[in-house]
């Protein structure tokens, strides 16, 4: 899987992961798979956006043949729906080193990875 890091601006940056085209049906001129993910962690809203597609297509001769089916989801999740800190830290740190600004990291990863509390019980 190849991934690229890509800075949108001072706050926001995007890792695309695109898999290597693969033969689904096991024939030389079969149908092929084509996969990409992109994440998108945008600091300042505190939400990781989660974009799957799937493009599969028929192969004639080595070309791409016609599109037969384009499958996309997308996905949007709070910094504070995510179990742990440890993936929104380390995509900080490479927005950083491609020189973005984003929030102080403090300030996004309080209360992740707590259990929200129950009611207590009545005695």
């Amino acid at each position: 899987m190849n991934e690229k890091l890509i800075k949108i601006n001072d706050y926001t940056i995007a890792q695309q992961l695109d898999a290597p085209h693969e033969n689904i049906s096991g024939y030389g001129d079969g149908i092929y798979i084509r996969a990409r993910i992109t994440r998108t962690f945008n600091f300042l809203a505190a939400q990781m956006t989660t974009v799957t597609r799937d493009l599969a297509y028929e192969g004639r001769g080595g070309s791409a043949g016609g599109s037969s089916a384009i499958s996309t989801q997308t996905i949007i999740q709070n910094f504070s729906d995510i179990q742990s800190d440890a993936e929104i830290t380390l995509m900080h740190g490479k927005l950083a080193e491609l020189g973005g600004k984003p929030p102080a990291l403090d300030t996004l990863t309080r209360g992740l990875g707590k259990k929200p509390s129950g009611l207590a019980a009545k005695a």
